[in-house]
């Protein structure tokens, strides 16, 4: 049997269990008493590293929290009908579920904010100043003449999502000048993909070359695009994963432990250096050509998170957070709360945010003192809070997590409603172990998750695309990951690298690089809190556009519009330009919190 030897005192420990074993054997011809006493002493130290899982004792027993309808923002309107979702739930069935709300994630990552409103209740005022209206697939079944009409006479850009009635389709004027919106094959990975598990069919129309993906049409006189395909189903599916049909863990890859990652749709995303969804998501918004905020300070190209997990390194992981404090930049540290290694004193002391390292492994149950455990069992999320906080001596202000090993729960959201019921804001669980770096999730902007319901959780995943050298990932690698990420992409590039494989040299190289990439390409070194921070400011701000002129309020310092370079902009504002997808755009830096900018044609 191996044995995972986390310090000196593992080490200690094992060579007694050894010593007292083979001291009873050579004892027994002279004392059978002193013989049977070292060979319990020898069985409860090889305990201490070997616990016995006494679970069954006292199940663990999680808090959950239901999804819901997420808070309203302001700017582009998502339309959708709450029966419509609700009705295709009711099947049980994954592949059957309307995922119209996944809208909320892409209008979010490409243009800060987003206003919902059911096809049910959709008037005139709703609409009145927006730049952009989407209608969901699920609006899309539920429209009415009423509603048409309401879109037909909107002055804004519009998004129809996979129309399947004669109300829908009438919106666009599909007649005459309509052209096709190219989806284009990306960085080796194939987007028409078929025969994916699970009775998954989103991704059989991408890349198509017998039939457009989606059509682009001005007869409105405003950019209408609709899609011949479920596009944020299919976005979806890329960023939150494909499980069975009946929501339970996939078997794919070969992998025989629950790892998030069995949820990446295929073999050839496991390894994409480039981000899929969020390249399908920039040509669609590409091709509207309207502004809209910039996801980051006016000054950045992206953004870049590192993060690090204790992994029972203990009080010596500091040298980490030393060292980044020394260079002027920090990061977010994941210790797990029963690590008998670490101490609250070096925990607070250390230059990042504490999150949580969830350890969803049976747990060793101290006896007399935390480095006494001959017994083990699992701990619920919310004792493991109260764990760290005890160590801390301090409450957890905003609570940011990574589960230890990647271990899944059994089906597709269960994680997410633990987090989202124990107050969690943000998780960074989507990743590889061992297997891969880049974006397997398609992306690196986080998301919210839907549940079984198609109905948003309010926790925001990260998914990080590098974690140490895996899968032969090196120093040319991860430039070019941040070189394309500041050109192309803008991408939020998260990173894990543990102190364990800092230390030893494994990592050491990668690590102080990334920070150098960053700086380098323009990328904003923060961390998860800031980040999300960040995010609320820009989806409380108000964006209208009327009349050649576009009205902001509520933005934050340093916020930044995106704008067309077709326009041509009013005198007064900061601005730089910016390169996304090939297409060249102005940044203008909102130089006060509510103002207008002019577009003059």
């Amino acid at each position: 049997m191996k044995f995972k030897i986390y310090s000196w005192k593992h080490l200690a420990v094992k060579l007694a269990s050894i010593v007292l074993l083979l001291f009873a054997f050579l004892a027994w011809p002279y004392s059978q008493p002193v013989s049977i006493i070292a060979v319990f002493a020898s069985v409860f130290f090889y305990l201490l590293i070997r616990p016995i899982d006494v679970t069954f004792l006292r199940p663990v027993e999680e808090l959950h929290s239901k999804a819901g309808i997420p808070r309203s923002g302001y700017g582009p309107v998502l339309i959708y009908s709450g029966k419509e979702i609700s009705s295709s739930a009711k099947h049980k069935r994954f592949s059957l579920l309307d995922r119209s709300l996944f809208w909320f994630n892409i209008i979010q990552s490409e243009a800060g904010s987003c206003r919902l409103v059911d096809v049910e209740e959709l008037e005139k005022s709703v609409l009145r100043g927006a730049p952009l209206a989407v209608v969901s697939r699920s609006a899309c079944k539920a429209l009415n003449e009423e509603s048409a009409e309401l879109l037909r006479n909107f002055g804004g850009a519009l998004i129809i999502d996979f129309p399947d009635s004669k109300q829908s389709a009438s919106l666009s004027g599909l007649t005459g000048n309509a052209k096709k919106v190219v989806f284009k094959k990306v960085g080796g990975v194939g987007l028409n993909v078929v025969g994916l598990s699970g009775g998954f069919r989103g991704l059989v129309l991408l890349g198509s070359r017998r039939r457009p993906q989606a059509f682009y049409s001005n007869l409105r006189g405003a950019p209408t695009i609709v899609t011949l395909f479920d596009f944020a189903n299919v976005i979806a599916s890329i960023e939150q994963g494909v499980p069975e049909e009946d929501y339970s863990l996939p078997k794919r890859f070969g992998l025989k432990r629950p790892f998030s990652s069995k949820f990446v749709i295929s073999q050839e995303l496991r390894a994409a250096r480039k981000p899929v969804a969020n390249i399908l998501k920039k040509t669609l918004f590409g091709a509207l050509q309207v502004p809209r905020f910039w996801p980051y300070p006016f000054e950045f190209d992206g953004a870049a998170i590192m993060t690090h997990d204790e992994d029972y390194y203990g009080d010596a992981s500091s040298f980490v957070t030393d060292f980044e404090k020394s260079e002027g930049v920090h990061s977010t540290f994941f210790p797990i709360p029963d690590s008998p290694f670490i101490s609250g004193k070096v925990l607070n002391e250390m230059n990042s945010l504490i999150g949580l390292h969830w350890n969803r492994y049976a747990i060793p149950v101290p006896i007399v003192s935390r480095f006494v455990h001959p017994l083990r069992m699992k701990q619920s999320l919310h004792d493991q809070v109260g764990a760290l906080e005890d160590m801390l001596g301090r409450k957890l202000g905003f609570r940011c997590c990574r589960i230890h090993g990647l271990i899944w729960g059994s089906d597709f959201d269960s994680t997410f409603s633990v987090l989202q019921g124990n107050g969690f804001s943000a998780d960074s669980s989507y990743g590889s172990s061992t297997q891969g770096n880049g974006y397997q999730f398609g992306t690196g902007v986080p998301f919210k998750p839907l549940d079984k319901n198609g109905l948003p959780y309010s926790v925001l995943e990260f998914p990080y695309a590098l974690a140490e050298d895996y899968a032969g990932f090196g120093e040319r690698e991860l430039k070019k990951l941040f070189r394309e990420s500041a050109a192309k992409y803008h991408e939020v590039l998260t990173a894990l690298y543990h102190p364990r494989n800092i230390a030893s040299g494994r990592s050491k190289r990668l690590w102080k690089l990334f920070f150098r990439e960053a700086e380098a390409n323009n990328h904003w070194l923060t961390d998860l809190r800031e980040f999300c921070e960040w995010r609320e400011k820009i989806f409380s701000c108000r964006l209208l556009f009327c009349g050649g002129k576009v009205s902001w309020a509520n933005a934050p310092r340093n916020a930044a519009l995106l704008v067309p370079r077709i326009a041509k902009l009013s005198a007064g504002f900061k601005k730089r330009k910016v390169t996304v997808l090939g297409k060249e755009y102005y940044l203008v830096r909102c130089c006060a919190s509510k103002g207008s900018l002019g577009l003059l044609s």
